[in-house]
């Protein structure tokens, strides 16, 4: 049920000064904790990769990309999945 690996879709994307690959933290849930995460980011899609594993991610949530207390991003969540350390980009 962990997962290290989450696509998003329905990406809103505030910071116009972000690299499109960036070290990150993403909130999946609105009191959850700050997961520190890979983001790479296209105009219609969003991939986290997760430092360590998060359990409970579901379809339909939404996350969140925290620069500190700067909020970068936005997108609902479409899938998640584990993959090995040797398919993390």
């Amino acid at each position: 049920l962990t997962v290290n690996r989450i696509d998003c879709d329905d990406v809103v994307w505030l910071a116009d000064d972000a690299l499109e690959t960036l070290e990150a933290e993403v909130q999946i849930r609105a009191h959850g904790r700050a997961l520190p995460a890979r983001v790479t980011r296209s105009s219609d899609s969003l991939v986290i990769d997760l430092r360590d594993g998060e359990r409970g991610v579901a379809a339909g949530q939404s996350a969140v990309v925290y620069d500190g207390t700067r909020v970068l991003g936005q997108a609902t969540i479409k899938a998640a999945s584990r993959v090995s350390s040797g398919q993390l980009e």
